[in-house]
């Protein structure tokens, strides 16, 4: 019985010092996202990763969610396609510098504090576009293989109808997307 125990010990001792604590675990970080339509007060669905189609000059606020896992988060890049059909507002200065050390042009680097961002900004379509698409990506403090997501989402947008019956979350309007 003793041999029993002491083999018991050092098989117990043997797992526990191969255990690496002081390091980072090797776990690729998790983006999610939300998407409402301020203009239509509407919540957006998703296909697969295209959003509900939307017309130009439509408010649609994105609730974007980075989890490290693991890891601690050191950037988040927000980027369009093509930057002139739409317009990023990012939100309140002090509360961006309250959680980043800098950021820019969709670019937001963070020191390494947290494991877990909520990050809402709003995207104004300028002009109709049947494939644009919005990028989000996270890098974390893991190893190369591990340390990045991105997320691409297709947000086709056409022009608003002319006899005012705008409605952005309908399923019908949704399959006519712009050229």
């Amino acid at each position: 019985m003793k041999l029993y125990h002491a083999l018991l010990a050092g098989m117990a001792a043997l797992f526990l010092s191969s255990c690496d604590l002081t390091g980072t675990s090797e776990a690729t970080p998790q983006i999610g996202i939300g998407a409402i339509n301020l203009t239509q007060q509407d919540t957006l669905g998703f296909k697969g990763n295209q959003l509900d189609t939307v017309f130009v000059g439509d408010t649609i606020m994105f609730q974007t969610i980075a989890f490290g896992r693991y890891n601690q988060l050191l950037e988040l890049h927000i980027k369009s396609s093509d930057s002139e059909d739409v317009e990023f507002l990012w939100g309140d200065k002090s509360k961006l510098d309250s959680v980043f050390t800098a950021y820019e042009d969709g670019s937001f680097y963070m020191n390494g504090e947290y494991s877990e961002l909520a990050f809402p900004f709003k995207y104004i379509i300028k002009k109709p576009v049947k494939d644009l698409e919005l990028t989000v990506s996270v890098l974390t403090n893991a190893s190369a293989e591990y340390n990045h997501t991105s997320l691409s989402i297709i947000t086709p947008a056409k022009e608003a109808e002319s006899d005012g019956t705008e409605n952005g979350g309908d399923s019908e309007s949704n399959e006519e997307v712009a050229e």
